[in-house]
Formats: structure tokens, sequence, C-alpha cells
């Protein structure tokens, strides 16, 4: 089990929570950065876990997959952890300090690690039910560092606004590519009328975008407030408004 999310991950004898949940940090090149991690405890016993390191990527199902082994440019040399394990008590907060050491020679770009909450319970389950097979149980929490080294900035384009799939639904999405040198978020909601004159806003993903990446974000319809409710709407649906960027934005009549 993995997540790189601030709610807690929940496997048999795993209970942990972090926050925040990602680091967006700049520096210059022979720059140190301190950070504090704060962890905590959500089950009713107190657990030991593993301080580690990984590489990751994001895949193209919008997932998370973590390299034990030091990726081509990895940046995880420059990580300090002020320690590798931990135990953590219910209810209790425990903090985690850690330092990013940026080389003097460091290259304008952006630097991508990510910080593992690990830890290995003694009990297994079976592969598949009555195998003797057993797996044993482990949780896993992902906390992104992102460092964006001597001014390294996203440059985003917008290239369709389309039909796509998410989920087995038929929704709207954006293309985005990223020119810069370091990641990229899509912010806000257009506003969307449908066949019927009903209004329903979509707000956009907002996963980020990589340097040299294009990615489909979808535009998920939002709540109901008044119903709380996923609000049911009937294609074609006209699409306005602006989504925007960390530093621009784009304009949707569509």
């Amino acid at each position: 089990l993995l997540a790189a999310a601030p709610t807690p991950v929940a496997a048999a004898g795993f209970a942990a929570a972090a926050s925040p949940s990602r680091f967006e940090l700049e520096a210059k090149p022979g720059e140190v950065l301190s950070r504090t991690l704060e962890l905590h405890h959500v089950g009713t016993e107190g657990s030991e876990y593993v301080i580690r390191s990984a590489d990751w990527r994001l895949t193209e199902e919008r997932g998370l997959e973590f390299f034990d082994a030091l990726q081509a440019g990895s940046c995880r040399p420059w990580l300090r952890l002020e320690r590798r394990t931990v135990r953590l008590e219910p209810r209790i907060k425990r903090r985690l300090r850690f330092e990013v050491h940026v080389p003097a020679d460091a290259p304008v770009g952006e630097c991508r690690l990510a910080i593992l909450v690990e830890n290995y319970d003694q009990r297994t389950i079976p592969l598949i039910k009555d195998s003797p097979i057993q797996l044993p149980l482990t949780g896993r929490l992902g906390v992104i560092v992102y460092v964006a080294v001597g001014g390294a900035q996203p440059r985003l384009s917008l290239l369709e606004v389309g039909l796509g799939e998410e989920n087995g639904e038929r929704v709207p999405m954006v293309s985005v590519r990223n020119d810069g040198n370091a990641h990229g978020r899509l912010e806000g909601a257009l506003k969307g009328v449908d066949a019927d004159g009903k209004t329903v806003y979509f707000p956009v993903s907002t996963l980020p975008v990589l340097p040299g990446q294009s990615r489909r974000l979808p535009l998920l319809p939002a709540e109901d407030l008044t119903t709380k409710k996923k609000p049911q709407f009937r294609y074609p649906v006209t699409l306005s408004g602006r989504l925007d960027w960390e530093h621009g934005g784009f304009d949707v009549q569509v």
C-alpha cells in the first residue's frame, strides 16, 4: 500500500499520517534548506516506522511509482534525514527534521524526491484464500519534496479541451504541456451549461505536470452544494472560464 496524500494510510499495523503532504521549495546553488515534517499515529497501539528516501515517477494512470535504486539525475544524495527510525505512539505527534544540501554547482532545474514512512508488520496474509503462500503486511506513506533550483519554473501551454474517460465515465479533459524546467499545476474550475440549460461547475485536477511532459487532466463535476451529491447533466456542455497556473492562465470557451 502506498499513498501521497495528507490522509492516513491504514493497513494492518500501519496507521501513520504526515503533514504537510508535500513540500514545494526554492533554493539557490550552494544553499541548505531545513524543514520539518510532522508525523502522528492514528492507531490504538504504538508502532515503529522506518524513514528513508526514494526516487519516484508519476505514471500515466496518475499513480506514484517509487524506486529504491538511485535513478539517473537523482538528487537524493542532497537529502539529510534527522533519523532513520521513529516510534509513534497514539495521539502523540513527532517532528522529523530534514535538510536538502544543494551543491554549489547544481544546474538550474528541479530536484524531486520522496521521503517514505514505512513499517513492517510481523503478521502475514495468504496470497489468495486458503493459499499456503503467505505475504508480509507492509504499509508506506510517501511525502513528495520538490526543490526548484536557480529559479527553475514551469512553462505550461494548453493543447486541447475535449472529452475523455475517467473511472468509466465520459468527462471533459484538458491537455497541457510543460516546456519549463520545474513542475506546474492547473487550478480553478470551468462553468458548464448543459443541453438543458443546467449549470454545473468542473474543477480541474491539480495533479503535477512535470518538465517535458504532456498530460490530460480531468475536469470532474463538483458535487451539488445543496444535495451533496454528484450532479446529473446532459451533453453537449458549453464550458467557459479561466484555468490558472503559477505564472499565467488560460481562458476557455468551448
